[in-house]
């Protein structure tokens, strides 16, 4: 499977025609994500660094939208919050995903580093493969093929 996404990477990429990869999760994490993000050192069981780990489709999609980080209140005015060693520390949802936005998602901020550190750090995402992503976005980032809820 992976020789094959390779090659539809590849022949895309030369402007063979649009990109036949399935823009769904299922396929982006297994092609894109677990092998350049999942590695010993980055985002796999052992390290998950920033908590992110892209080991599989499930531990991969609940780190992109649904990871719940303790952040410092700077307002006072957050809820789910308690006092830490003199902090005020609140539960925050952190998506890396806005659903059917790619533009305004960290998620392409981090791959194209646009006002972030690019991810990955040792060498850049091939373009095809960043578009890939955006489509998956741009069709609502749904975790299943035919999941209709309205965010991840």
């Amino acid at each position: 499977m992976r020789a094959i996404g390779l090659f539809a990477a590849v022949a895309a990429s030369c402007g063979a025609g649009p990109d036949p990869r399935s823009a769904s999760w299922e396929y982006v994490s297994a092609a894109i994500f677990e092998p350049n993000c999942a590695t010993a050192s980055c985002h796999s069981p052992g390290a998950a660094a920033d908590g992110l780990n892209f080991a599989d489709a499930d531990s991969g999609y609940l780190s992109l939208t649904g990871l719940w980080v303790w952040i410092a209140d700077p307002t006072g005015e957050m809820t789910d919050c308690r006092d830490v060693d003199g902090l005020h520390l609140c539960r925050h949802l952190r998506q890396f995903i806005e659903p059917y936005n790619p533009s305004q998602s960290r998620l392409i901020h981090l791959l194209r580093a646009q006002d972030a550190p690019r991810m990955p750090p040792d060498r850049p995402l091939p373009e095809v493969d960043i578009q890939l992503i955006e489509r998956w976005i741009l069709d609502g980032a749904h975790e299943h093929l035919g999941s209709q809820d309205t965010a991840p």
